[in-house]
């Protein structure tokens, strides 16, 4: 999976909008748990941010991911190789702030 610099952006306005709080001590499934919780929370406050950064996850246009069925395309996501790319990419990130 690679990430550019744009979809960067994208993901830091989501974190942004929401003020997602990250808790680097949990392990990256809590972690992530918590994350997605925190933006179930709070998505109608930034609706386009949220299809925006789904977009990047699911390949397709950002007014496309809102009508998308997301619990099928979430088992897709984390069975695949991209789904696990982006684990341990966050895993290694894990690593790197807790050794700071």
């Amino acid at each position: 999976m690679k990430l550019t610099g744009r979809q960067v952006m994208k993901i830091s306005a989501l974190a942004d909008k929401l003020n997602l709080q990250i808790d680097m001590g949990k392990d990256v499934e809590e972690m992530g748990v918590d994350v997605i919780w925190q933006v179930l929370k709070k998505a109608h406050k930034a609706e386009d941010e949220v299809s925006d950064v789904l977009s990047i996850f699911l390949n397709c246009k950002p007014e496309e991911a809102l009508d998308m069925n997301l619990i099928d395309k979430w088992e897709e996501f984390k069975d695949s190789e991209k789904g696990k790319q982006f684990i341990d990419f966050f895993s290694s990130f894990q690593d790197t702030a807790n050794q700071k």
